[in-house]
């Protein structure tokens, strides 16, 4: 397949993708610590019996270390949110800038699989959890929207120059197919139980839509994310370090980040063993 071509993005930023890349790297392993094992420590030490108490668990969390333990996990998924934004935003630069789709999509979907095994362990203690799988299904499905539609309507563009005519109704198609591979990507990623569901495929469809202008489209996904669910809320502080975009390419990140995301989940994982709490899960 062809090149896909794209708009540069025009910025004086001084951030280019693999600082973005990074930056999205880091709140995840944060967001994913406080997961992994600050989670753990608050469901073994009873924290679901306790917030649906009387008194809302204040007696609870005003024993021990439990307090710190909480507000520290509350705070490291806040600051989490701040990645999966980034991420989509870095998937849609990614798919307009390859020189290869289908192997950009493969790359996803191998690492996809390879990351499935540790994803389970560290989120629910097993090798194999059917009821949740991990981002990168989510980023995997949200392509292959992106690359129906760039196909829809290069198949529309394709007719309209060989008519020699504007197609009649042709926008009303190019809603209507839009709109049915929309349904059909969140469908199949709440069958698939991926990662923010079908709420991540809405995220990048709309930024995908909004490609051009770099703040719109980063603050779309956010919108998003917060309007359906208010604990996303601190994703707007992504849109700080994507403004200083400047797109380019910068460091090639591409397998060292296709890596982390599946060694740091069997270090996080690992770690649980070693306190004992392998077989708590939070999910």
């Amino acid at each position: 397949m062809a090149a896909t071509t794209a708009k540069p993005v025009k910025s004086a930023g001084k951030i280019p993708g693999s600082t973005l890349k990074i930056i999205a790297m880091v709140c995840m392993l944060i967001d994913h610590t406080a997961a992994v094992l600050f989670d753990r420590i608050l469901i073994s030490r009873g924290l679901l019996d306790a917030v649906n108490a009387s008194d809302g668990g204040a007696s609870f969390l005003s024993t021990g270390n439990t307090a710190v333990i909480y507000y520290a996990d509350m705070i490291m998924r806040a600051i989490g949110r701040i990645s999966f934004p980034i991420f989509c935003f870095l998937l849609i630069e990614g798919f307009l800038h390859t020189h290869d789709v289908k192997k950009y999509a493969l790359n996803l979907g191998i690492f996809a699989l390879v990351s499935e095994v540790p994803f389970d362990l560290a989120f629910a203690g097993k090798p194999f959890y059917l009821n949740y799988q991990n981002v990168f299904f989510t980023l995997l499905i949200g392509l292959f929207i992106g690359l129906v539609m760039m196909i829809f309507l290069q198949k529309i563009d394709e007719k309209t120059h060989q008519d020699g005519t504007n197609w009649r109704g042709a926008n009303w198609k190019v809603s209507i197919g839009k709109l049915l591979v929309i349904v059909a990507a969140c469908t199949v990623a709440t069958l698939l139980k991926t990662d923010y569901s079908a709420m991540g495929i809405l995220t990048i469809v709309l930024m995908y839509n909004l490609r051009n202008n770099k703040m719109y489209c980063i603050g779309i996904g956010c919108a998003v994310l917060t309007l359906l669910s208010l604990n996303e809320i601190t994703c707007f502080l992504a849109m700080i370090p994507v403004h200083f975009y400047n797109g380019k390419r910068g460091l090639n990140l591409k397998y060292p980040f296709y890596a982390f995301y599946p060694v740091h989940l069997l270090v996080l994982f690992a770690i649980a063993a070693v306190l004992g709490m392998a077989g708590v899960a939070v999910v």
